[in-house]
Order: C-alpha cells, then sequence, then structure tokens
C-alpha cells in the first residue's frame, strides 16, 4: 500500500484505502479500491472498533471520494466522517454497533 500511495498520490505512508473512481461522480459508481488490510487492522485496534465495523467505515470512505467528497481540509473530514457515520447507521449490521 505504500508503494500505491507513492505511485498514485505522491504520499510516503501507509493507508487503508486507495479509490481509483472512473470519474467523480458517476452513477452507478464504477471504481476500483485497494485495501490496506494491514493499516485497517491497526486502525480497528487503536480504535477499539470491530475489525468489520471499521472495514465497512473504509469502504464507505472509497465510495463517498467517488461522489466527490474529499478529506483534506478539517471542514472536509468532519463532513465526510459525518456521512460515514449515517451510512453506518442505517446499514442494518452496522445498527447494532452503535
Amino acid at each position: 500500500m505504500i508503494e500505491l500511495n507513492r505511485q498514485f498520490l505522491k504520499h510516503d505512508y501507509d493507508t487503508d484505502i486507495i479509490t481509483f473512481a472512473e470519474s467523480e461522480a458517476p452513477n452507478p459508481v464504477s471504481a476500483d479500491f485497494a485495501l490496506g488490510w494491514d493499516q485497517i487492522e491497526l486502525q480497528s485496534q487503536d480504535l477499539g472498533e470491530v475489525f468489520l465495523k471499521e472495514l465497512h467505515r473504509i469502504l464507505v470512505h472509497g465510495l463517498l471520494h467517488c461522489l466527490g467528497y474529499n478529506d483534506q481540509t478539517g471542514a472536509q473530514r468532519k463532513e465526510i466522517r459525518a456521512k460515514e457515520d449515517y451510512y453506518l447507521s442505517i446499514h442494518p449490521s452496522c445498527s447494532t454497533w452503535n
């Protein structure tokens, strides 16, 4: 994942997901995702969350990027996190994690 992050985003660190959307805000969404399994596991442990919940959050996060949401600024991170929380709350499996 570090190498993919360097190659495609010019970031020199590990990450949980890299989203490769065919175009911004397509309907339906068409994208590929590279998942950083080790990073997702570390994050779930650090947050004290079930691995599957963190994985779902990461997948929702990637889909939100496909829909035009960004997380470069504090305000954008707050907005995308609120969207993640919303979509996780309405997912039947996730609703038991609240």
